[in-house]
């Protein structure tokens, strides 16, 4: 009875040890994606709206989200979200690509979107989040990060 219950214990013990490893060593990577400018098109209502293409370029699908809209100005750059923006919205495939429609910004010298991109999504990113921030909570300092990747488009001037 004592082997069995020594075997078992290693069973659920093990694997909680190896994810434990798994979000402590495991450096995020950065998901491949390609964000093309179309060009401008009339909504319904006859606004004028960007069209980008948000292609995943991966072999397996991300956890996607956004777009942003970034600014430039004279002194510095700013990013915000945009009110009627299609949103690029969750999971995209592999080999997948979604048009995104943004009404652009007025009086820049240069705007482009970002969209943020993740390779963990569903119930598996959520127990690597669950670990990763109680091993902050007992001081350790784990590789996994939450936050997505920040990936940019191609700036885009007044003139286009």
């Amino acid at each position: 009875m004592r082997r069995v219950a020594i075997i078992a214990a290693l069973l659920i013990i093990a694997p909680l040890f190896a994810l434990v490893l798994l979000v402590m060593a495991q450096s995020p990577r950065k998901p491949n994606i390609a964000i093309t400018f179309l060009g401008y098109t009339n909504s319904a209502t006859g606004s004028r709206l960007a069209t980008f293409s948000v292609r995943n370029l991966e072999a397996s699908p991300v956890n996607a989200w956004g777009p942003f809209i970034w600014l430039k100005t004279a002194t510095n750059v700013i990013g915000f979200m945009q009110p009627g923006s299609t949103d690029v919205g969750g999971l995209l495939a592999a080999g997948a690509s979604k048009v995104v429609t943004v009404p652009p910004p007025t009086n820049y010298v240069a705007w482009t979107i970002e969209v943020r991109a993740d390779h963990d999504f569903g119930t598996w990113r959520e127990i690597k989040c669950f670990v990763m921030y109680k091993l902050i909570a007992l001081h350790f300092r784990p590789r996994y990060g939450n936050m997505g990747f920040s990936i940019q488009g191609r700036w885009i001037n007044d003139a286009q």
